[in-house]
């Protein structure tokens, strides 16, 4: 008896919870935006890049453009 009253329970807690809106937002363009990868990484990023043949100019590191945070 105390399972189904725990299963009841939790049952109308989930059913009660508030789902939080969460959003992911990308921006596919990047223009206007300038990007020094040694001053944006420090030398242990850049050497374990260089070690994984990651790219040290990716766009998806670029900082995002003032003008779009703006925006948001």
């Amino acid at each position: 008896m105390k399972k189904a009253t725990c299963l009841v329970f939790i049952l109308f807690l989930i059913y009660n919870a508030k789902a939080q809106n969460k959003y992911w937002i990308t921006f596919s363009d990047k223009a206007g935006v300038t990007f020094d990868a040694y001053s944006y990484f420090n030398e242990r990023a850049i050497s374990q890049r260089v070690e994984n043949n990651i790219s040290l100019s990716d766009s998806t590191d670029f900082p995002i453009n003032p003008f779009y945070l703006s925006k948001i």
